[in-house]
């Protein structure tokens, strides 16, 4: 344990003491998939410590309130079920407690609130349908650097539990399949047991999924390479889509400090973003290349940098087309 995350853990506030009293216009719903940078983006946000940071409420195995939910849950978004509801407007108004989803608040009193989550973007449009209000941004991050990151921590592993299981959860969704067949497709032609193969088709889907559901003005994409290559441009951006001041002094120094779940600060952006050029063979990046194409994702990334960053491609902020 670093000494930056024993001082966070030592520093936090007892749940039971936090007053939250954001509203839903208030409350930002920050998704993305496991370490694509949700953790850093929303310290960056919450860089004037206005905010109440609730940590992966969605997670069935750390709270009560999500028990309900799928380790990895579908739902469309015209989906109607009173538990899931309940839960999810508990969870959506600050209303859950423990020390799980409070480990970053270090303050009593929050007007404004981040719920991040890494487990949502499969019901972020059934999330807008019972939240209207709401901002919704999603953040996107190089499949290959998501991949080579999941293997460093073993979240790759080919045990059949954690986040090897979340592939079989997903596809035993059939109303998921059914929805999107090209996802089914894709399972029959991609080797679910070679854990890069299975980790890029999970980036697929989980990012597959909000991009065709989500319309025009019901969220924001964020790339995570752009937010290192042009912070101020970007952070900008997303700010002003949340309405909340932006302070490009203070939030200089959020940005140059590790976060929570990320060990240090890039020291050489393009070098950072490219790394897994270097842990992965031609192959093996032949591979994913073809898995993103069956999904027709393979346009959000060029040369490894994100196409809005080239000026080569502008879509993936409000959607993407059926391949």
């Amino acid at each position: 344990m670093t000494l930056g995350l024993l001082r966070r853990r030592l520093q936090r506030v007892t749940p039971k003491f936090i007053v939250d009293i954001a509203t839903p216009e208030s409350t930002v719903f920050l998704s993305g998939m496991g370490r694509s940078g949700t953790t850093w983006v929303a310290e960056a946000i919450n860089h004037d410590g206005t905010h109440r940071i609730v940590f992966e409420p969605f997670n069935p195995h750390k709270v009560k309130e999500a028990r309900s939910f799928e380790y990895v849950q579908y739902l469309s978004r015209d989906y109607r079920d009173l538990t899931l509801m309940t839960s999810a407007q508990r969870i959506l108004s600050g209303q859950v407690r423990n020390r799980w989803v409070d480990v970053e608040n270090r303050t009593r009193v929050f007007r404004r609130r981040i719920i991040k989550d890494i487990r949502s973007n499969l019901m972020l449009a059934w999330l807008s349908s019972i939240a209207p209000r709401m901002p919704i941004v999603l953040l996107i991050r190089h499949p290959l650097s998501v991949a080579m990151s999941w293997h460093r921590l073993g979240w790759g592993a080919a045990e059949k539990t954690g986040w090897h299981r979340d592939c079989e959860v997903m596809l035993s969704q059939k109303p998921l399949i059914d929805a999107f067949p090209v996802i089914g497709k894709a399972a029959k032609r991609v080797d679910i047991e070679n854990e890069l193969q299975r980790i890029v088709f999970q980036w697929c889907v989980m990012h597959y999924v909000p991009l065709q559901q989500l319309q025009p003005g019901e969220y924001l994409t964020v790339f995570y390479e752009d937010l290192v290559l042009n912070p101020q441009r970007e952070f900008e951006i997303l700010f002003q889509y949340l309405r909340v001041p932006f302070k490009p002094n203070r939030l200089a120094s959020v940005l140059c400090k590790p976060s929570m779940t990320h060990q240090r600060a890039p020291v050489n952006p393009r070098g950072h973003l490219t790394r897994w050029r270097q842990a992965f063979t031609s192959r093996q990046i032949e591979q994913a290349s073809s898995i993103l194409s069956m999904f027709g994702l393979d346009h959000l990334y060029v040369d490894g940098i994100p196409a809005t960053a080239t000026g080569t491609h502008t879509a993936p902020r409000i959607g993407i087309s059926t391949p």
